[in-house]
């Protein structure tokens, strides 16, 4: 049997590395990975941050971190992925190991965690399905990534 545990919260950790950070709610809260059958999965909970759909699709007042997910994390998931089992390249698999290390480190304390808990409990209480219906938010394909060739996106150098 194949464990991929290390490789999921490595993903997990590079997820994280690339999550926009304010309170940490959406990068702690509501940034998780998942076993399946088939593998892992990381999940991003709207539940828990329903801003996340704005960080990543972007709103009128900023684009900032528009496609944080799908341009950013994503591909730096399938490289990390790559690099190990394709090129076996050790040296790059420990710089994107010690990315997913330093996402995975939550330095926060005090006064920063009673906001990441306030901003947590809003995001509970939001209906953001009610909102997206009221508001004809939908999602911008313009934003995604259109290749599937993930070797030429390495943000490790």
């Amino acid at each position: 049997m194949f464990d991929i545990s290390a490789d999921a919260r490595t993903a997990l950790g590079i997820a994280r590395f690339y999550s926009p950070i304010d309170t940490g709610n959406a990068k702690f809260n509501a940034t998780n990975k998942f076993m399946t059958s088939k593998g892992f999965k990381i999940n991003y909970s709207l539940a828990d941050a329903y801003y996340i759909y704005f960080l990543e699709e972007g709103t009128k007042k900023t684009t900032q971190h528009l496609g944080y997910i799908s341009n950013r994390t994503v591909p730096a998931i399938a490289n990390f992925i790559k690099i190990k089992y394709v090129f076996r390249d050790r040296n790059r698999k420990k710089k994107y190991q010690g990315m997913a290390l330093n996402g995975n480190l939550d330095r926060t304390t005090g006064v920063g965690l009673e906001q990441r808990k306030s901003r947590h409990e809003q995001s509970l209480n939001y209906d953001l399905e009610k909102q997206s219906l009221a508001n004809q938010w939908e999602h911008n394909k313009d934003i995604e990534n259109k290749t599937d060739d993930w070797e030429r996106v390495d943000y490790i150098d």
